[in-house]
């Protein structure tokens, strides 16, 4: 499934394939940053070479679709979904440090799930290391159902019919970093 850039909300969801050279390193250098990698499956550091080809590869790639997010023409989050098959994905998603604790990451998630349920998923799943207690209390709030669990990961599963439920109301059209 081909997901294509799309704006909502107030952000720009722009599909890495779609992204210039320059923000190709802005995505890069975040998603190195040790704050952002330590909570990945994959927290080693990517070279540039490595980016570029992944990003290259993306553009063939059915099963995977990843976007920088923009507010404001600033870089401020990447939010994807891989393993895409039977009207299901896996959903990651990381916000840029001084975007944290603002909303941001909520405002992002719900435009980007009701934008792939447009597109035919139906349900997403979600892997959080057991120790990031930030991030489990995150998919707690967010209506995330905690599907199983091992030494390292939780596993959540979300049905995108029930984004509509979370918060209703409470969202503004143009979040506030202020």
């Amino acid at each position: 499934m081909q997901l294509s850039s799309f704006t909502a909300k107030g952000y720009q969801f722009k599909n890495y394939t779609d992204c210039t050279e320059e923000e190709n390193k802005q995505i890069l250098r975040w998603r190195n940053d040790e704050a952002i990698r330590k909570w990945m499956t994959n927290d080693k550091l990517i070279a540039a070479e490595e980016h570029s080809l992944f990003v290259k590869r993306l553009k063939n790639d059915e099963e995977r679709a990843y976007f920088a997010v923009f507010c404001h023409d600033q870089y401020i989050a990447s939010i994807y979904l891989t393993d895409i098959k039977d009207e299901r994905g896996e959903r990651g998603i990381y916000v840029v440090p001084d975007y944290q604790g603002k909303g941001v990451t909520q405002h992002i998630e719900i435009a980007f799930l009701k934008y792939i349920r447009l597109k035919g998923i139906r349900q997403v799943i979600a892997k959080v290391k057991s120790d990031n207690e930030k991030s489990v209390r995150y998919h707690i709030k967010m209506g995330y159902k905690e599907q199983s669990r091992d030494n390292e990961y939780i596993h959540y599963i979300l049905d995108t019919e029930m984004i509509t439920n979370v918060n209703r109301g409470r969202l503004s059209e143009n979040p506030d970093f202020g």
